[in-house]
């Protein structure tokens, strides 16, 4: 069973507080949904249906003010997901359990991007 932390300040974000109930929570269940890096692969259909709700995904993007980016495969990336569950992702680490996050992250092409954001 997947575990996941959860930002109890997401509420007090400016982006986050501006969005509608509905697209709180699709946040949410993409927060919920994607795998250990946080990469969703888009099933619009299963989201509207597991939340009851009718989403205008682009405009849903937009209000989310960067953090969620696009890939080429358009798969989508919360893409502070990492710093946020993990902290800071060592290439030295001996734990098996931080290897299989970082072998994910380069099985995206997002190891680079998420150095660079790691940096800032």
């Amino acid at each position: 069973m997947k575990k996941r932390f959860t930002d109890i300040h997401i509420w007090k974000k400016p982006w986050f507080y501006k969005l509608d109930p509905f697209d709180k929570l699709m946040f949410m269940y993409i927060k919920d949904e994607c795998d250990e890096v946080g990469v969703w692969e888009p099933n619009f259909e299963r989201a509207e249906s597991d939340t009851k709700t009718k989403i205008d995904w682009d405009d849903f993007l937009k209000k989310c003010n960067g953090n969620i980016k696009i890939l080429n495969n358009n798969k989508w990336w919360l893409v502070k997901f990492c710093n946020f569950q993990y902290k800071k992702l060592d290439e030295k680490s001996n734990s098996p359990t931080t290897k299989s996050y970082i072998d994910k992250l380069k099985y995206h092409k997002l190891w680079d991007l998420y150095l660079e954001m790691e940096d800032t």
